[in-house]
């Protein structure tokens, strides 16, 4: 069925009023009832034409007559219903066409959403990645305050270690001179008693070696020294480790050798670098009271500490089981056994 649509209002008209005649077809174009043309309806009249002659009327009304042929033949489809004109190819309607640009734009709103709520998850992600880093860089700064921290205990006892190995150097310079101080007194002994075998005087500067002459009294304790030694206690019982550090190194400086038993508490101190210097001024001491607290120390769980202790007990003690401070615990204890097995037989 073909539908057809008034060129004036450009509405559908019924079939039933073209199969009627209510349309008039003008220059090709198709009008509703409503949409005719005024000047369809009121056409101006021709004026009249001016009597022709006889002879020329019937050629008139066989004029007449072609036209209203024609008209008819024109218009005999239309008015039977199967007329054929062309179906007027209208562009879609304004309604359509703003349902599709609103479709359109619907669908855009829908991928947009979608595209930002893929963009709002990138975004909890990346903050998720961002409080991650923030978290790491905080651990990072601890670790590195840490360790700036082990650098400066480290670096003590490097200083630490080098004045104990400058005291070991003057030690051993003292012990050469001793021993040659030794060797001129064995001399003068022999050139005595060679003198008393053979009956000659011995000379008077022969042997520089005079009787022992009265011990004095011990003199009495300095204040001002008694003062150190009670500011240096409060320092080895400080809560900072650093200022009990501090303490060890001016009982070693200061010669404190009466502060021996207060390093020995020391050995089990909590901070590993306030170990390590206690047993070293114990051991440049000669402080023996401390082997048996040694013992303990070569159980503690610091390779370098156990180290220490069992270098310190081979100093105070002259006697090496072979202790491996890196050895298992098996041959810790085997070692550690023997080295009390040994302290006690001596003691005994």
């Amino acid at each position: 069925m073909k539908i057809y649509f008034c060129d004036g209002c450009n509405e559908s008209v019924p079939l039933v009023e073209v199969q009627s005649g209510q349309i008039t077809t003008i220059k090709g174009k198709l009008f509703c009832k409503t949409c005719i043309p005024p000047s369809a309806l009121a056409a101006p009249l021709a004026p009249a034409a001016p009597a022709a002659k006889s002879a020329g009327q019937p050629l008139l009304v066989l004029l007449v007559i072609v036209l209203l042929a024609w008209t008819g033949w024109r218009d005999r489809d239309l008015l039977l219903g199967e007329v054929e004109e062309p179906v007027l190819e209208l562009g879609p309607s304004p309604v359509v066409e703003l349902r599709h640009q609103f479709d359109s734009l619907e669908s855009q709103m829908i991928r947009l959403a979608d595209e930002s709520k893929a963009y709002e998850e990138q975004l909890t992600d990346l903050a998720v990645g961002q409080d991650g880093l923030a978290a790491g860089d905080t651990a990072l700064s601890k670790r590195i305050e840490s360790q700036a921290d082990d650098m400066v205990r480290l670096t003590r006892s490097q200083v630490a270690a080098g004045q104990l190995i400058e005291k070991v150097q003057r030690n051993t310079n003292v012990q050469a001179t001793l021993e040659l101080r030794i060797d001129a007194l064995s001399a003068a002994l022999s050139a005595q008693q060679d003198a008393l075998d053979f009956g000659a005087p011995v000379a008077g500067d022969m042997l520089a070696v005079e009787a022992p002459a009265a011990q004095p009294s011990a003199p009495a304790i300095d204040p001002e020294r008694l003062a150190a030694m009670d500011e240096i206690r409060r320092l080895l019982l400080d809560p900072e480790p650093d200022l009990r550090f501090e303490g060890v190194d001016r009982v070693e400086t200061g010669g404190f050798r009466d502060l021996a038993s207060d390093l020995v508490a020391l050995l089990a101190d909590e901070d590993m670098f306030v170990r390590l210097h206690a047993m070293n001024v114990l051991g440049n001491f000669g402080y023996e009271d401390a082997i048996p607290a040694l013992f303990d120390v070569l159980d503690d769980g610091n390779a370098s500490v156990r180290k220490t202790a069992a270098e310190t007990l081979v100093r105070l003690t002259g006697y090496d089981p072979g202790f491996e401070h890196k050895g298992s615990s098996g041959e810790r204890n085997r070692a550690i056994r023997k080295w009390r097995d040994w302290y006690g037989e001596r003691g005994a």
